[in-house]
């Protein structure tokens, strides 16, 4: 079974780029389904899903590449 990633994991990930010196501010997110498709630029970052007893905690980034729903075209 796979293993779902965590913010907690991203964030460490990103921080020991920086401490290798990369700069952050111009690395582009992309993903890929699978290694024979195609990539696709992450454009948007929303919160997704929240605890199911409480709805007060935050369990779920979702990375998007088509927020127009969210955010208007115009801004995108």
């Amino acid at each position: 079974m796979k293993k779902q990633l965590t913010a907690q994991w991203l964030l460490n990930e990103l921080l020991d780029m920086k401490a290798k010196h990369y700069d952050l501010s111009i690395i582009k997110l992309s993903y890929k389904y699978d290694a024979d498709s195609d990539y696709e630029d992450i454009t948007f970052l929303s919160e997704g899903l929240y605890d199911a007893e409480t709805n007060n905690i935050l369990e779920e980034l979702v990375f998007m590449t088509d927020a127009s729903e969210y955010i208007g075209d115009e801004e995108l």
